[in-house]
């Protein structure tokens, strides 16, 4: 009998002291920034990426044009360009 409360003790400790992501999922992010072409830091709301049937992913930005990530190099597409004179 005493041996079965210690295996018990041992089994909840055990329980408690494995780590966390033992148990629970593990999420893949990789975040993008101006650092790495994005033209603007700023989008309207979470949603405003998407993919599409290639995998590529198209960004909207709060006024810095639409973001085409592709192959890790991202190609931005403006209604009006802005000149710097």
């Amino acid at each position: 009998m005493k041996n079965l409360y210690l295996f018990l003790i041992l089994l909840i400790s055990c329980y408690f002291w494995l780590p966390s992501n033992l148990f629970g999922q593990q999420y893949l992010f990789r975040n993008y920034g101006l650092e790495h072409g994005l033209p603007q830091s700023e989008l309207p709301s979470p949603q405003a990426g998407i993919t599409d049937s290639r995998g590529r992913i198209w960004i909207a930005t709060n006024g810095g044009g639409l973001a085409l990530l592709e192959q890790e190099k991202y190609r931005v597409f403006v209604l009006y360009p802005t000149i710097f004179l």
